[in-house]
């Protein structure tokens, strides 16, 4: 039985890489959507500089998740970089992202890392389901406030970033588009943060009930916020 076990781990193990070595040369032809996050476990590289601040947030955000077994929800986990790093730490990682491909190559990132305590769903998060999420120790959101502006537009983004406030036990670390440096497309969505952006974030989370709020660095243009109980 051992040795049966064995050998269905190394086929499912075998059948991940081979998934994953052709999902990334789809997204090297541009036909599926290529990574935002770096996974170096698995030799998926990015960009150097973006790599790097990335490297350089995961920095941050290890730092604020000090508690062993916390649960995270990722919001916009892409390919699954933040999640899996957490989920190595002995965090239990939920993340939830609207790109099948993302989705799919966390998926199997994580299997072939052997990683069991990270979980990935295609989920779009909209004004008629974020509500439905349970909640969670921490709550990761990067990049994603300026995109539910977009799409839904300033109020009801505003009032989704407000629920998932509400499912927040811990601390959220926060980062979005800034109207002071987004591109026009994003600028004229956004709520108008006046002439301090980073006063109005760091208000804003005080005004949902988070103790504390503050910068813990800015990178590519953007503060990298963490909100804690």
């Amino acid at each position: 039985m051992v040795l049966i076990k064995k050998v269905i781990l190394f086929i499912f193990s075998t059948w991940r890489r081979t998934q994953l070595l052709a999902l990334r040369v789809l997204a090297k032809l541009h036909i599926i959507s290529t990574p935002y996050h770096p996974l170096p476990w698995v030799n998926l590289r990015i960009k150097k500089n973006r790599e790097k601040s990335i490297f350089d947030r995961w920095q941050c955000i290890e730092e604020q998740i000090q508690e062993s077994r916390s649960s995270v929800l990722d919001v916009g986990c892409n390919v699954g970089y933040y999640s899996i790093s957490l989920a190595r730490k002995g965090h239990y990682v939920v993340g939830v992202e609207g790109g099948w491909a993302s989705v799919a190559i966390a998926t199997c990132a994580r299997d072939v890392l052997g990683v069991h305590n990270a979980l990935f769903h295609r989920l779009d998060l909209t004004p008629d389901n974020i509500d439905s999420l349970p909640s969670f120790d921490y709550v990761i959101m990067l990049a994603v406030f300026h995109h539910w502006c977009r799409s839904y537009g300033k109020e009801p983004g505003i009032t989704m970033l407000k629920t998932l406030c509400r499912k927040v036990k811990k601390g959220i670390i926060f980062e979005t588009g800034q109207p002071d440096t987004a591109s026009r497309k994003y600028v004229d969505a956004l709520p108008d943060m006046g002439d301090d952006v980073l006063e109005w974030l760091l208000n804003f989370f005080t005004a949902e009930g988070f103790n504390s709020a503050e910068s813990m660095g800015y990178f590519q243009s953007r503060h990298l916020i963490v909100a804690r109980r």
